[in-house]
């Protein structure tokens, strides 16, 4: 008993219907994740430059204090030599 060709037709147009809902929920989906993705990436982005910035600002302020040390211990020494004079 085979099923009449209307009938075949129409069981088809309403599976490719389902299909068709199905495959719009997973292009929905996969926008949706893409969007997340390019948002962290973003972040990412941001954070490290953000990064980068702070390392540099700590080796200048490393440098910074070595300098101020180094200055320091020669205003000593200067001090300690005009005392002894």
């Amino acid at each position: 008993m085979a099923i009449p060709l209307k009938e075949f037709f129409d069981d088809e147009k309403q599976n490719n219907a389902e299909k068709e809902k199905k495959v719009d929920i997973a292009e929905r989906v996969s926008a949706k994740k893409r969007l997340d993705y390019q948002d962290s990436e973003t972040a990412r982005v941001q954070f490290k430059d953000e990064l980068e910035t702070l390392k540099h600002s700590v080796d200048r302020t490393a440098a910074d204090l070595d300098n101020a040390r180094t200055k320091s211990t020669h205003l000593s020494r200067e001090v300690k030599d005009k005392r002894k004079k």
